[in-house]
């Protein structure tokens, strides 16, 4: 979430607008249920275990087994061993056998269970959203069997083939509740981490700031980050004081960190020197009784800053635009560069912070008018020149065409770019529902989800992703997730997965599905 700073005239068509937007399901959706900007025609935005586990040793024992299976432990007490864990790996293992009594006559050890054979079928696998935070209760389906994720976004699927789909449907309550169907193709790995955007309900916490010792002027920006491992909120150029929102998704109460940069910009609102920055711990509750007041101490100091430079890459050059942004370690964002319309070289003049590493963008184009795409790479302190940035192109779709009507089970949906795993994406237009198919084919059918499909006669824009340069859907789907920090956002990235990157969104083509 951003805010910037809006003059009093303005406040009431903005309560007005908020208000109409937070009342529930009706209304334009905004990109991943909720996340951003975005939109196209007519819408809105819408490892596998190399080695065996040895067997582990009874107590009090040495470690019992070998790499591949779980041999057994051996004794080493009055109280005697323990049998080895299962082998897991690839190449399976024996049971472990039973430990040795110890000496002083204490009894044998439990066997261990039989490892995993070298074709184990079992899908272990881990449902994540945006900040990587588990999802519990999401139905998974893998050929004809469904499972429920646990409270850690886990699920276990038995006899699965050995390349697969696997189906699932997020939801959450709220004002803005929302469903939406996600398949990921083609898998083949036996431990995905299935990551889609959202998965959970709304939160929000009015929050007071006031800032102490700042000076401010007509050449000055102050700019306010709040962020959770469930959010993050900017308020941009929001002079001494501020009463508005911070949000984040998931638990009720949240431990967050705000961060508080003021720096000088010159005649084109680009930095030139840093003035003062705070942070300060805060506890966000959205059932508390009173909101949190936050005093961060901006009196002037000295802070070490230097230029980064470098070049750009593109074959689009549409609403080109610049960026340059402080990314502190608690995913916190702080942009101070927003350059429109940006070069194909640049130099900015960058801060050094406490906990912190910096991020250079570029890109073309709003998601909400055509084709969208950005490029970002990480500089760990300023001073570093030749920081080379390429921005990728979009897909372009192919088929079917805009306006599309009667759309059922049979209708293809084609495009055309780059080789490596995309993201098919269509939204309902007036409820925060839509399907995610991630595969590396570029011709599709809509699927559905059990009980959930896409709404009988209901109008919907489709697109396609692409996040990274990875080669197949299972490369999408590790720990650390695929969803690119640029994603939820259109001019900083955001989440917990910085460094370099790209993203790119296809234009919007919109159809009607039949009744």
């Amino acid at each position: 979430m951003v805010v910037k700073r809006i003059g009093a005239s303005a406040w009431a068509a903005l309560a007005i607008a908020a208000a109409v937007q937070i009342t529930g399901c009706e209304g334009e959706s905004e990109t991943h249920g909720g996340g951003h900007k975005g939109g196209g025609s007519g819408g809105t935005s819408a490892g596998d275990t190399s080695g065996g586990k040895s067997g582990t040793s009874g107590f009090g024992g040495d470690l019992g087994g070998l790499p591949g299976g779980g041999a057994s432990g051996k004794g080493g007490s009055p109280t005697g061993g323990t049998g080895g864990d299962a082998g897991t790996a690839a190449t399976g293992g024996d049971a472990g056998q039973a430990g040795e009594p110890g000496q002083g006559g204490g009894p044998g050890g439990v066997g261990g269970d039989a490892g995993g054979g070298p074709d184990d079928p079992t899908v272990r696998g881990r449902v994540v959203d945006f900040w990587l935070a588990p999802l519990a209760n999401v139905p998974v389906t893998i050929g004809t069997t469904t499972v429920t994720t646990n409270a850690q976004g886990t699920f276990t699927v038995p006899a699965v083939a050995p390349e697969y789909d696997a189906d699932l449907v997020v939801s959450w309550p709220g004002g803005q509740r929302g469903v939406y169907g996600w398949r990921f193709e083609g898998l083949t790995r036996r431990d995905p981490t299935l990551q889609v955007y959202k998965g959970r309900e709304n939160r929000s916490r009015r929050i007071l700031i006031d800032a102490q010792g700042e000076t401010l002027n007509a050449s000055r920006i102050l700019t306010v980050a709040v962020a959770s491992p469930n959010g993050l909120s900017i308020f941009e150029d929001i002079g001494s004081q501020l009463n508005s929102d911070a949000g984040w998704e998931g638990p009720v109460s949240v431990q967050a960190h705000l961060h508080a940069l003021l720096w000088e910009f010159d005649t084109n609102d680009l930095p030139t020197v840093y003035r003062s920055y705070d942070t300060l711990a805060v506890t966000l509750d959205e059932n508390a009784t009173m909101d949190p007041m936050l005093l961060p101490n901006l009196a002037d100091e000295t802070i070490t800053s230097g230029s980064v430079s470098g070049s750009v890459t593109t074959s689009n050059t549409t609403d080109r635009a610049n960026y340059a942004m402080v990314r502190f370690s608690d995913g916190a964002v702080i942009q101070v560069v927003n350059d429109y319309p940006g070069g194909n070289s640049y130099s900015y003049v960058l801060p050094a912070l406490p906990s912190s590493t910096l991020t250079v963008a570029a890109s073309y184009g709003y998601s909400s008018t055509g084709a969208y795409g950005v490029a970002h790479r990480e500089v760990s302190a300023p001073g570093q020149t030749g920081v080379a940035i390429t921005i990728p192109d979009a897909m372009a779709q192919v088929a079917p065409v805009t306006g599309i009507t009667n759309v059922g089970p049979t209708n293809q949906f084609s495009w055309s770019g780059s080789a490596g795993p995309c993201v098919f994406h269509a939204e309902d237009v007036s409820f925060y529902q839509g399907v995610y198919v991630v595969t590396s084919r570029r011709t599709i059918t809509l699927p559905t989800f059990g009980s959930f499909a896409l709404r009988a006669g209901g109008v919907h824009n489709w697109r396609v992703e692409r996040h990274g340069a990875r080669t197949s859907v299972d490369a999408l789907a590790t720990p650390e997730g695929y969803l690119d920090s640029f994603s939820r956002t259109e001019d900083h990235g955001e989440g917990p997965s910085g460094g370099d990157g790209t993203y790119t969104i296809s234009t919007g083509r919109n159809f009607t599905m039949a009744n």
